[in-house]
């Protein structure tokens, strides 16, 4: 037994992997506060209270710097939530992710209707800086099978489609459930 925990230890590493790679997750790769730039550190002092849990750096090119942002993870309350600012500071969005019990019943119903035979999974409220507009994304399930959806909608329910969504609504795509 000894020689397979070593045999499978062996393996793990002859593939590459290492304790430096679990710092990345699907989210984004972990930084340390020290390694943020303190004018992103003092743009979410300026608009959040909460204390930061982690910082991590998104990037949607490995060539191009300008598509980095730095996503600050910290709670509402007992929520999950995010916060985007791109590498000068600015102010991207902020997203509070939501129970499906925490979602208002307006936006429960839309979606239901919208997804026929799905159920409400959880959810996304997320305020664009720029404009102030605030959307709910509504995860949807079908019961028993994998057969899920997306609603995308403003704060009275009606409909918004992808591509009518603005650039910065999609700043959290990939980002998981904000953990």
């Amino acid at each position: 037994m000894k020689n397979l925990s070593l045999l499978f230890t062996l393996f793990l590493v002859s593939v590459g992997f290492s304790p430096v790679q679990a710092q990345t997750t699907l989210q984004g790769t972990k930084v340390e506060e020290s390694q943020v730039p303190q004018v992103v550190k003092d743009a979410y002092q300026a608009n959040f209270s909460a204390p930061v849990v982690r910082w991590e750096l998104h990037s949607k090119s490995k060539n191009d710097k300008s598509k980095e942002k730095y996503v600050a993870v910290f709670k509402e309350g007992a929520q999950n939530a995010r916060a985007r600012f791109k590498t000068d500071g600015t102010y991207i969005s902020s997203s509070i992710y939501l129970k499906a019990t925490d979602i208002p019943q307006n936006i429960q119903a839309a979606a239901v209707a919208a997804f026929s035979g799905m159920q409400v999974k959880s959810g996304v409220k997320t305020k664009v800086a720029k404009s102030g507009q605030e959307f709910y994304k509504v995860h949807m399930m079908k019961p028993g099978v994998r057969q899920r959806g997306t609603f995308i909608c403003d704060l009275k329910g009606q409909a918004i489609t992808k591509e009518k969504m603005p650039a910065e609504l999609s700043e959290d795509e990939g980002e998981g459930d904000g953990r």
